[in-house]
């Protein structure tokens, strides 16, 4: 399978939640933002320097890389692939989660990778879906609502989030830039509620 071009191949292939090396003595430089324009991740304090490119927020859950359903959908087609709920917002991964047996028997499992999945979906993550396209021979630009142009650079979405109006999950994380990211897998959870005994 030949390599997932442009902004596409760059965000299910890049590292995310590692330190930036430009900015290792800064406080929170963990690269959790994708820049559509340079397809490349990014830290907060690398983000003045992309203000005129687009970004995209890529979150954390359960130790894996997720991006809101929301601001995929205006990027790519995100049909058939299982979104989740986490802090009443609904994610997609990128890329496939590792499993710890194989799947025997009969149901409704990704056309990639075979991970389980509930209907009426068909693949577990965005990684999957393009994988699968590229696999039957299909043109991504078919399901691509972002391209790369002549210069590989993406037509830049109208009113697509930039460094000035990128939305901000968490309170303010002090510094010069605001705290973009809320770690999903840091929420509390309430005591477990059990029902009476018959």
């Amino acid at each position: 399978m030949g390599m997932r071009p442009g902004w596409v191949g760059g965000l299910v292939e890049e590292s995310f939640f590692v330190g930036c090396p430009a900015h290792e003595s800064r406080k929170k430089n963990e690269k959790n933002i994708f820049c559509l324009g340079c397809c490349a991740s990014i830290c907060p304090h690398c983000a003045p320097s992309h203000r005129h490119h687009p970004l995209l927020q890529v979150r954390r859950y359960v130790y894996n890389d997720v991006v809101r359903l929301d601001d995929l959908d205006k990027l790519i087609d995100c049909s058939f692939v299982q979104p989740y709920t986490i802090n009443s917002a609904k994610v997609i991964f990128l890329k496939p989660r590792p499993q710890s047996r194989p799947f025997k028997g009969s149901g409704n499992i990704c056309l990639t990778c075979d991970r389980i999945l509930q209907e009426p979906f068909h693949f577990c993550c965005l990684s999957c879906k393009v994988d699968h396209v590229m696999m039957q021979g299909g043109d991504l630009s078919n399901i691509l609502y972002m391209s790369g142009g002549s210069s590989g650079e993406p037509d830049l979405a109208a009113g697509f989030p930039r460094f000035e109006n990128l939305r901000v999950d968490g309170g303010g994380g002090g510094g010069f830039f605001p705290q973009i990211v809320l770690s999903l897998n840091n929420r509390r959870k309430g005591a477990p509620h059990r029902s009476p005994l018959a």
